[in-house]
């Protein structure tokens, strides 16, 4: 089937008329009033603030908060510390000297890249 010119006119026109891109007549001042009535409302002050004054803000929200969970944390690991381990092994976590872990790699070959990244069998062992 093959269209004539003046159909594919008339068709081009058809489909110009129902086009999106186009705002219509007055947009802009619209746009513009709308934008001095805000800015009257809010009393010509800026909305949008630098980005060190946003982290600034944010931080002192937030530091407390944090500050207190650290805290808490810190209180929990010293109240449940075990026999043996210090108070700076049980705020970072660490284990004590009778709780080291052996590692072993039975599959790997010693110096391959299993062996040094423990990707071999690993077996732990408590010590009393």
């Amino acid at each position: 089937m093959t269209y004539r010119p003046e159909d594919q006119q008339r068709l081009h026109d058809a489909l110009a008329g129902s086009r999106r891109d186009r705002f219509d007549p007055g947009f802009a001042d619209r746009a513009v009033a709308r934008w001095r009535a805000e800015r009257a409302f809010t009393g010509g002050a800026a909305e949008t603030v630098a980005f060190s004054v946003a982290v600034n803000r944010l931080f002192l929200r937030l530091a407390p908060p944090v500050a207190a969970a650290v805290l808490v944390l810190a209180v929990h690991n010293v109240g449940n510390r075990r026999e043996g381990q210090t108070i700076v092994q049980a705020l970072i976590g660490a284990s004590t000297a009778s709780e080291t872990t052996m590692l072993t790699y039975a599959s790997a070959a010693p110096g391959s890249l299993d062996a040094i990244y423990g990707l071999g069998t690993i077996t732990v062992s408590h010590q009393e």
